[in-house]
């Protein structure tokens, strides 16, 4: 990642949320890629790590190769921190490496996240998994396929992670999909992916079948595409800025749910340029309005803060799924609004913020050792100083060099 200053430009790392599908992908097929715009953020990492322990090796140098070794260890024993996209992705992989037995322990704060709705998906589907709490005891096979369900309002995750290893099952995988299934983008976005990968499915509006019995193919050498997730941060910044930003990113063809920013910040007044290669960001006011965040979880905490300096209530819709992520953001958005006297109110799957017309209060922000919080925080200490963050560190998970960037451009 990268700034100009002279052109106020950033240039952003690969998206993980692409990173960690395809490294499942590559754990399962075995083959070598070069990864180039990768990111060594700490979800991704934990992902590679996993891959690493599993039989496979990497070497630095145009991008970061990552390639399978000719001896392929029996056991396997692997430690999950805070990404549960990498513990959830990473146990259905484990579920389908035939011949091959694997401990997956996680921290305490990886139990709290949900994962018993795909344990009893996997088990319905021949899957050999036993143990609870944070570890699981699993002998990997040939999985049968067949039809599951699975709740629609925790995550997407359970259905991303069945996807990528139906191309191993004997039978065809049949997946029921709910209309209201929370963020559903991702689960497009996987879908995406596993069809770039060579990968043939049919899918409807209500359900998605993958047959058995196929090979990913996988491209090597592989440019990733910048993370929107991260840019969004930087994005709704520029609309506070008198010189605004300009970001190296492509709009055209991305398919990251958090490219919808550009969108949403659009349809509340924003000025943005759209080019074939970069947005240019102009300071702008923000109207009110509501927006839909079903397909949109980690753009809420920064579209909250970002309501804070508009002229007219925002609503947040659909956020209710919220609690299930890295900390229950509900409770820890609205602790820091609540921190800085802001007017919110909050319903059972909504909330409405307010424009903040006074100067707040010192105030510590907490952030819940949560990233996405952090950095909606960071928003608000930027243009109060007599804010700060309770830390500062939770942000390597996501965005490694998010705070080198943020301090070039106020230099």
């Amino acid at each position: 990642m990268q700034y100009s200053e002279s052109m106020r430009c950033i240039k952003f790392s690969g998206s993980k949320s692409i990173l960690q599908r395809l490294l499942a992908i590559q754990a399962i097929c075995r083959q070598t890629v070069q990864y180039q715009n990768y990111s060594s953020c700490a979800d991704v990492l934990e992902m590679q790590t996993a891959l690493l322990q599993t039989g496979f090796s990497s070497r630095v140098g145009d991008g970061v190769v990552l390639y399978p070794d000719a001896d392929v260890p029996a056991d396997n024993h692997y430690y999950f921190h805070e990404s549960a996209t990498a513990l959830r992705l990473w146990i259905a992989v484990c579920a389908v490496r035939e011949g091959q037995s694997s401990v997956i322990r996680s921290s305490d704060q990886l139990i709290r996240r949900p994962i018993e709705p795909l344990l009893k998906a996997l088990r319905e589907l021949g899957a050999d998994i036993t143990g609870e709490g944070g570890t699981l005891y699993i002998n990997g096979k040939r999985l049968t396929g067949g039809t599951v369900s699975l709740p629609a309002d925790i995550s997407s995750q359970f259905y991303s992670s069945l996807i990528l290893i139906a191309p191993t099952m004997q039978q065809p995988l049949h997946l029921k999909i709910p209309a209201d299934l929370v963020s559903r983008a991702y689960l497009d976005l996987t879908m995406d992916l596993v069809l770039a990968c060579g990968i043939r499915y049919t899918a409807d509006s209500g359900s998605v079948s993958i047959d058995g019995n196929q090979q990913y193919q996988l491209d090597s050498p592989m440019f990733i595409e910048a993370d929107w997730s991260s840019a969004a941060f930087f994005i709704c910044l520029g609309t506070l800025l008198e010189d605004g930003l300009s970001c190296e990113l492509n709009y055209s063809y991305s398919r990251q749910p958090d490219a919808a920013i550009v969108d949403i910040l659009l349809s509340l007044g924003a000025k943005i340029d759209i080019h074939a290669d970069h947005l240019e960001v102009h300071q702008s006011t923000l109207q009110g309005g509501m927006i839909d965040c079903g397909n949109n979880p980690d753009l809420v905490p920064i579209l909250a803060c970002l309501a804070l300096f508009g002229s007219a209530p925002l609503c947040l819709n659909r956020i209710s799924h919220l609690k299930y992520k890295e900390s229950d953001r509900i409770t820890g958005i609205t602790a820091i609004l609540d921190a800085i006297k802001a007017d919110y109110t909050l319903a059972a799957d909504a909330l409405t913020v307010y424009p903040m017309h006074h100067i707040p209060p010192a105030a510590v922000l907490e952030t819940q050792n949560d990233h996405r919080l952090m950095m909606a925080g960071a928003l608000l200490c930027r243009f109060y100083p007599v804010l700060r963050l309770s830390e500062t560190a939770s942000v390597t998970k996501s965005f490694l060099e998010f705070w080198d960037i943020l301090h070039a451009i106020d230099k």
